[in-house]
């Protein structure tokens, strides 16, 4: 059995009049990268918040690393965040702040320092002052700062704001390492899809602080794959012909009218063959989304 490392129940936060987020409940589990989608405002960085001890108003509740949330601040150590860009000390260099910071949490060690810079991309700039960084050596600084005493489970918001495209592709690489070797546990949000998808296992997709969709990175390729939609008279014979004369195992089932193919090249070839064995054919129509047209249609059957 998998081990839990996250658990919401019901949770739900109130701004005065406005419902930040209601209802929460999901499960993550050791060595997921789960990652939570959803346009802005749609309730990422209050959950985020809440996990990582900075809102502790809320309803429901949630057990992280085999505590409750009302004895969270036990294992909090074991735990890095990023939520919004924390303050960092603009005239002390990037390894000063990190050095500071490892002191305050009792980790005094350089060499973990020196690491967390370099696999950050930052040691060549490990003494430039914290005011003359760009945006997005502060980003990975943020970053370095979340990951810097190799914590169990790690919360990112919105990771890759801020870096080039050479800098998301290293924090990508640098996320799937922690994951693989030390099965570090991410809970990473965003809201594009795409930029999840690249790293994470599971989804959940949150809107108007609600979470609308769960599935897992298998379900999701399931529901953007390209595919051969075909409605016909007989759907039993239809499966032995895809099997027996052209090698296509790969379908599904819609109902005792409809099916679809999957890994096909040829479609004229299929319904050459579908209709030579007497198979009345009423439709043929290829599917398949992009993630993001998947993702908006996720959010439009919302309203």
């Amino acid at each position: 059995m998998r081990d839990v490392v996250l658990r919401a129940n019901g949770i739900g936060k109130n701004y005065r009049k406005t419902r930040a987020l209601n209802d929460i409940n999901f499960t993550v589990y050791r060595g997921d990268i789960c990652g939570i989608i959803g346009r802005n405002g749609a309730g990422k960085t209050t959950m985020l918040k809440i996990f990582s001890g900075l809102i502790t108003n809320y309803d429901g509740s949630y057990e992280m690393l085999g505590v409750k949330d009302t004895e969270a601040e036990r294992v909090r150590f074991r735990t890095g965040s990023m939520i919004d860009t924390p303050s960092f000390f603009a005239e002390l260099t990037a390894y000063e702040n990190l050095m500071y910071f490892c002191i305050q949490k009792g980790v005094a060690d350089e060499l973990k320092v020196d690491y967390i810079l370099r696999v950050t991309g930052l040691a060549e700039d490990k003494n430039k002052k914290f005011k003359a960084m760009s945006m997005g050596m502060k980003q990975r600084l943020a970053i370095a700062f979340a990951l810097m005493d190799e914590p169990e489970l790690v919360f990112l918001d919105e990771p890759s704001n801020a870096l080039d495209p050479m800098g998301i592709s290293s924090m990508r690489e640098l996320f799937r390492q922690l994951n693989s070797e030390f099965e570090t546990t991410f809970v990473i949000s965003n809201h594009i899809l795409t930029e999840l998808y690249s790293v994470a296992n599971r989804f959940i997709i949150l809107d108007k602080g609600k979470i609308i969709k769960q599935l897992t990175k298998t379900e999701l390729k399931e529901q953007c794959k390209r595919g051969l939609y075909i409605r016909c008279d007989d759907v039993k014979k239809t499966t032995l012909v895809l099997e027996n004369e052209l090698g296509l195992y790969d379908y599904k089932i819609a109902d005792e009218n409809r099916l679809i193919i999957y890994r096909f090249s040829d479609t004229s070839e299929i319904v050459k063959n579908l209709v030579y064995k007497n198979i009345r054919i009423y439709g043929v129509q290829e599917t398949g989304i992009s993630l993001e047209d998947y993702y908006k249609s996720v959010l439009e059957e919302q309203g």
